[in-house]
């Protein structure tokens, strides 16, 4: 049979946990007893012992009874918990309740719903008993927000911890340790709790990135909350680790890890664009802190070890290498500006140290420092970066750099392109004690000043010494219609033109190189000229058959040794997007010469080119100088009276030699009727149709079969 809770109230004796029967009394408001046990074993002088205060033994008292609908309060200015179900059971030593399920009702309307939970009151001899109170809570984080800040527990308002940011379900059990006494304050209380929190948001988490879909176990005491699981950081799975203190200060810290993998895509929605410096998957631990609302402050490890590498301004690059790393710290304090310091990058023979400030304004680099910037073995630098005032000057020096993927890069198909029209100006003074270039060659000491824009080097003033002594300068500026035009001049022209690895068996010489150069998205030179004068030939096959068809026809036999010396080489032409175009050009010795014009297709190196050899030279040509019989006979200056039409065709790395051995007894001004091959360039090199011919207004001719081969070659492309 039920009854009514007032009955404990009148079996209770006052002699007996005087503390506890008071809080029951003054507590309990409701509830409905279902079942009682109640046992009492006292002698005199033990009710003489709790009478005067002193504990009784633990068997001494011995009541037991379940209730329902149970309402009670545990705390003055806190909802009390209403709807429960409960056992109790009181000792000589503990008063024990079990809650069942219940509820609590919070002001705004809101319910805590209970699942489970317990109080225990001890030390019942004393006047004040101490109690401590666990509840199992289910609601959403509004919820447990308004809970928490109620009086007299206060851990919201006025804290660092600002859970409106927060939403999502949670589950809660939490523990509370107080006293048994009127008018308990936050300071008498010890809060502490173990939760979980579902499928929660957290707005503006990180720099105005928000986390979502969290599950995430949460540890609080009262004075330090602390989380751990997974979330959504963006569009990405992250693992997260939080501590924040709930101390009532506005500048108190927070600290959080997020271990997360980001891909390419990831980087580029998180606003976070580091191609092509760096591609792949890329795992990032980033422990933050944060102050009030502000992250001022992070450690940033990233494992490199699946991630490409590239350094584009110098045509540096990296596969995937393992036990590659990086980290950085990052200073966000200023509102101004954010600096990464003590920045790392290692793995293998790389090594980078640094430090960056960025500009919170424009997001922008300020400046930045590598001291050391260690790629590889020939690429040992150090570089320092200034774009305070809105213009990047930029100093490289260093031991050395390798050129050559910088030097094939510039000799391919197009100068920057149409993102490139966006880059900004960057000034750049460099000082580098060895510059590795293609064939063996080093340059040294490279000193001088360059200026890059949209995509291409607007200006430059750079010089330096080959191995051997001998200088090398290069410049390039605008004339006054704003073309760009190059020079390079030295006196090893053998060294320069292995260097850019355009040609390798020329010992020797002198070089002065001219050109026009191209605009982002046009061919690399528009128009060129390439002068070699007093150098030696070694060991180029194509050369030596031209040399000994021009000997036998010239009547001259004999084996040649040490290579073929030559007075002069003029080369005039240009480059395309797909073709390399040879104009008039010329080769005089004293004992061979010829001329040649052609193309050479860029994308298999196929090559269309035609001209003739003059034999015996020196003497051969002497008679093209004199006037209108220099054009009968030798076809004009610079040719000779005896000449042998050539051709070669196939490819650079294959090629073959055609001679025509009728045009040897033409006289010179029908020579041209014997063309082999060429065709299709002005004399300057730039393509039929490309300018006016000088004078005249007119397209200069050309021979049938000259345009069906080169229409040949070009339908190829």
């Amino acid at each position: 049979k039920s009854l009514r809770h007032d009955l404990i109230r009148k079996l209770w004796p006052p002699v007996i946990a005087k503390q506890s029967r008071k809080w029951y009394r003054e507590n309990l408001r409701t509830g409905v007893v279902t079942d009682a046990e109640f046992k009492v074993r006292l002698t005199g002088a033990e009710i003489e012992q709790a009478l005067d205060g002193k504990p009784l033994p633990a068997e001494a008292v011995d009541l037991k009874f379940n209730a329902t609908d149970v309402a009670f309060t545990y705390a003055d200015d806190l909802p009390p918990v209403t709807d429960a179900t409960g056992s109790f059971h009181l000792t000589g030593r503990l008063f024990d309740i079990a809650v069942g399920q219940g509820k609590i009702a919070l002001p705004s309307g809101k319910n805590l719903k209970i699942t489970g939970g317990a109080m225990q009151i001890t030390k019942l001899a004393l006047p004040i008993s101490p109690a401590t109170l666990n509840l199992k809570l289910e609601s959403d984080v509004g919820g447990f927000h308004e809970y928490a800040d109620l009086p007299p527990l206060g851990l919201v308002s006025g804290s660092s911890f600002d859970l409106n940011s927060v939403s999502g379900r949670g589950v809660v059990d939490l523990q509370l340790a107080m006293p048994l006494k009127p008018g308990v304050t936050a300071s008498d209380f010890t809060v502490s709790a173990n939760a979980k929190l579902i499928d929660g948001q957290i707005a503006n988490a990180i720099e105005g990135i928000d986390i979502n879909n969290a599950n995430i176990d949460l540890v609080l005491d009262d004075t330090v909350i602390t989380a751990k699981g997974s979330a959504t950081l963006g569009e990405k799975k992250a693992h997260l680790t939080w501590r924040r203190p709930l101390a009532k200060s506005a500048n108190a810290d927070e600290d959080m890890t997020i271990s997360i993998v980001l891909t390419d895509r990831d980087r580029q929605k998180l606003g976070i664009e580091l191609a092509p410096f760096l591609l792949g998957p890329t795992p990032l631990k980033v422990d933050l802190v944060r102050r009030g609302s502000q992250v001022v402050s992070a450690k940033v490890n990233a494992d490199l070890s699946k991630t490409s590498l590239a350094v584009d301004a110098i045509g540096w690059s990296r596969k995937p290498t393992k036990k590659t790393r990086a980290s950085f710290n990052v200073d966000m304090r200023d509102p101004k500006i954010i600096v990464l310091d003590d920045l790392s990058v290692t793995g293998g023979q790389l090594k980078i140290l640094g430090k960056v400030r960025i500009s919170r304004k424009t997001n922008s680099l300020l400046d930045a420092s590598f001291p050391r910037f260690i790629l590889s073995d020939t690429n040992q630098l150090a570089l320092e970066i200034d774009n305070s005032s809105g213009s990047f000057q930029m100093g490289v020096g260093g031991a050395s750099l390798d050129a050559r993927p910088l030097i094939s890069r510039m000799m391919s198909r197009t100068v920057g392109g149409r993102s490139s029209l966006r880059e900004p100006p960057v000034s750049i003074n460099t000082n580098i004690s060895r510059i590795y270039v293609h064939r063996g060659e080093v340059v040294n000491n490279l000193q001088g000043r360059l200026v890059t824009a949209g995509g291409a080097v607007q200006s430059a003033e750079i010089s330096g010494k080959y191995q051997n002594g001998a200088p090398i300068t290069m410049r390039i500026a605008r004339d006054k219609n704003g073309q760009r035009r190059m020079r390079v001049t030295g006196r090893d022209a053998g060294a320069t033109l292995r260097a850019t690895n355009l040609y390798s068996k020329i010992s020797g010489g002198t070089i002065d190189f001219g050109a026009i150069l191209g605009n982002p998205g046009q061919g690399a030179i528009q128009r060129g000229l390439l002068e070699v004068r007093n150098f030696t030939v070694r060991n180029e096959a194509a050369l030596l058959k031209i040399d000994n068809s021009a000997r036998q026809a010239g009547r001259n036999a004999g084996p040649r040794r040490n290579g073929l010396r030559l007075s002069r080489l003029s080369l005039p032409f240009s480059v395309d997007n797909n073709f390399v175009r040879i104009g008039d050009a010329l080769v005089q010795g004293p004992e061979i010469g010829a001329s040649a014009q052609g193309i050479i297709r860029k994308n298999d190196l196929a090559m269309d080119i035609g001209g003739t050899i003059i034999p015996a030279y020196a003497l051969n040509s002497a008679i093209s100088n004199v006037p209108v019989l220099g054009d009968v006979l030798a076809g004009g200056k610079g040719q000779g009276v005896f000449g042998l039409n050539f051709a070669l065709k196939g490819s650079m790395n294959r090629p073959r030699f055609l001679v025509n051995p009728v045009s040897a007894i033409a006289p010179g001004i029908f020579r041209n009727l014997f063309n082999m091959g060429g065709g299709q360039t002005n004399s300057d090199g730039t393509a039929r149709g490309s300018r006016q011919q000088r004078g005249t207004g007119q397209q200069p001719a050309a021979s049938g079969n000259r345009r069906v081969r080169q229409q040949k070659l070009e339908s190829t492309k």
